[in-house]
């Protein structure tokens, strides 16, 4: 297991980040906006960019560009 930062909420962040939350990975999701995350947070759904598509809570939704760092990057 890797801890893994995907930077970028949109739909393919979104989804990259659920492929490798179900693959066993310690995933962060970080959204550019303070409030898209804290939506995604509180719905469990990025309804906005991949609506119908549950994100597990397992998965850290982040705003602050600083926690992500000390993670491995994916673009």
């Amino acid at each position: 297991m890797k801890k893994v930062t995907v930077a970028g909420s949109g739909s393919w962040g979104t989804a990259l980040a659920v492929m490798l939350d179900k693959n066993g990975h310690e995933v962060t999701l970080w959204a550019r906006r303070p409030q898209e995350a804290e939506k995604i947070k509180s719905l469990h759904e990025n309804t906005e960019y991949l609506p119908g598509v549950k994100i597990n809570e397992s998965i850290n939704i982040e705003a602050d560009r600083q926690k992500p760092l000390r993670t491995r990057i994916l673009w």
